[in-house]
């Protein structure tokens, strides 16, 4: 959050890789610093890596928790608005169909996670 998203990246995937060792990489706190490192990377215009990292994550989410947790509708949000900034526009609105109803079945729809996807 200083602006220098250069610098954050080694110390996030330092991060990710230490957690993965020690959590596995199916924890749910693997998952979240595996997003919060594709959201960086998006954001830095590496979308095809952000995309691949959320990718990971949305399968492990889905298989750790099911196809209906919240956690998932957040990542399968996040990994819509990847797809949608590489050009994928049939991807991005699938993934985004289906991220607001995981999170409006759970949330409703006047939530704030609902309202953003």
């Amino acid at each position: 959050r200083t602006g220098r998203p250069a610098d954050a990246r080694p110390l996030q995937e330092r991060a990710l890789a230490i957690l993965e060792r020690a959590l596995g990489s199916d924890h749910s706190r693997v998952s979240q610093v595996r997003g919060d490192l594709a959201s960086l990377l998006a954001g830095m215009g590496e979308g095809a890596e952000a995309k691949r990292l959320l990718e990971i994550t949305v399968a492990n989410q889905e298989r750790v928790f099911g196809p209906d947790h919240a956690d998932l509708g957040r990542s399968l949000n996040r990994l819509a608005d990847v797809e949608l900034q590489l050009g994928d526009l049939a991807a991005g609105q699938r993934h985004l169909a289906r991220a607001r109803a995981i999170l409006e079945a759970i949330y409703g729809k006047a939530h704030p996670d609902v309202a953003a996807s």
